[in-house]
């Protein structure tokens, strides 16, 4: 769904907040993360698919993993050189979220962290020793 928005272009508040600030990420046509601002955000995620890297059924699990496009590094203020956590991959069973929830900065990351997911459901759930 599209929806319109009022031209608030000469309220400098909201300018800044939808058009100039860039807190965001997009994916280009190779699947890398670019710099984006809340409107071209918004257009991006209105499409489901341009975001699921990749889920499927394993085991009665749900293994997810998505482009989130908002940074969930805790880090984010702290290094010097920033690896924002776009990208994140969570187990469920049933309505039950398993606590396991890793994130990543690429898409490449996001794919082989989602194979380490399938792999830790088929080795039934365990947690680290």
């Amino acid at each position: 769904m599209k929806f319109d928005i009022p031209d608030f272009s000469n309220h400098p508040a909201v300018k800044d907040f939808l058009l100039d600030r860039k807190p965001y990420f997009i994916l280009d046509e190779n699947k890398n993360a670019i710099p984006a601002n809340a409107i071209e955000w918004g257009d991006f995620f209105e499409n489901r698919t341009n975001r699921i890297v990749k889920q499927e059924m394993v085991n009665d699990c749900w293994v997810s993993t998505i482009f989130m496009g908002i940074d969930h590094n805790p880090c984010y203020f702290k290094e010097d050189v920033h690896h924002p956590h776009i990208f994140e991959t969570m187990v469920f069973k049933g309505k039950e979220r398993y606590d396991y929830c890793e994130r990543y900065s690429t898409w490449q990351e996001a794919e082989d962290g989602h194979k380490k997911a399938i792999d830790w459901v088929k080795d039934g759930c365990k947690e680290d020793e």
